[in-house]
């Protein structure tokens, strides 16, 4: 019987603790610094924390010769496809139609059930109420998201200029 190989994913978030001395420069730069080296040069182990598993995807179906048939597949939403999307969309790199593509692919929007919000998206005239929306939802998901940090202060520095 022919068999296929299903390579299935998720996310998690882990840790590590280190130590430095007190006396350290505490710079977003040093930090960053001491965090590279940590991991690259000194093997430091991240703990992986399963209660933080999330996005459920399938990576890659194969047949028996190794050939990939699929992939790619979400199972479940990802706030993090969408945070990478909106990154994009936020630095001019895609369209709103890019956008609401990808999050219909990450399944964070269903078009079936959200069909009226998908089309209000996609002809939204007020990107601010969109990237606003879009800064809510990311904080529902997950309490570390890398992008909130910079779409925040992306919403501040445009309120700033059209006020």
């Amino acid at each position: 019987m022919k068999k296929l190989t299903i390579t299935l994913g998720q996310d998690l978030s882990a840790y590590a603790t280190i130590e430095v001395p007190a006396e350290t420069d505490l710079s977003d730069e040093n930090l960053a610094a001491i965090a590279r080296k940590a991991v690259e040069d000194e093997g430091t182990v991240f703990d992986e924390d399963w209660s933080t598993v999330n996005a459920l995807r399938i990576v890659l179906v194969q047949d028996e010769k190794g050939q990939t048939i699929r992939s790619d597949i979400p199972v479940e939403s990802s706030c993090y496809e969408g945070g990478a999307a909106l990154q994009l969309y936020l630095k001019a790199a895609i369209g709103v139609e890019a956008l609401v593509n990808s999050a219909i692919k990450a399944k964070l929007i269903d078009p079936a059930r959200n069909g009226a919000e998908v089309a209000a998206i996609a002809g939204q005239a007020d990107l601010l109420a969109a990237a606003e929306a879009a800064l809510a939802r990311l904080k529902e998901w997950s309490d570390f998201v890398p992008e909130i940090g910079p779409l925040e202060a992306a919403i501040s520095k445009v309120k700033g200029h059209s006020s």
